[in-house]
């Protein structure tokens, strides 16, 4: 209803960008704050702030290393080639949603708008 109110015509661009957006700041959330906090790959500064993540840290563990980190102290069933399936998972369902929007906005952009009736 907002959107229909709010962008009139571009309500589907509109929703596109959002979907998009926010699938990029989970994405990010995951990767650069939630998995190298749990990892041990960042830490709080003396500050109380979280320290920035350089991509040379994830290459310094191991791909491996993460998942096998992540799995320390968890349910034995949980084991690394477990969490690294449900990863999997995770990247396409949240990588999905942003291809399918990317693909609805530009084969609507291409498409003759048709005129609605009133």
């Amino acid at each position: 209803m907002l959107c229909t109110v709010a962008f009139g015509r571009y309500r589907f661009p509109a929703v596109a960008l959002g979907t998009i957006l926010f699938g990029l700041l989970d994405l990010y959330g995951m990767h650069w704050l939630a998995i190298p906090y749990y990892t041990g790959l960042i830490g709080h500064r003396a500050n109380g702030a979280l320290a920035a993540l350089h991509i040379s840290q994830y290459r310094a563990v191991g791909f491996d290393a993460i998942f096998e980190r992540l799995s320390v102290n968890k349910w034995a069933p949980m084991s690394p080639r477990v969490l690294m399936v449900l990863w999997i998972l995770y990247i396409a369902g949240t990588i999905l949603p942003i291809a399918l929007m990317l693909f609805l906005a530009l084969r609507s952009k291409s498409q003759p708008q048709e005129a609605q009736p009133r």
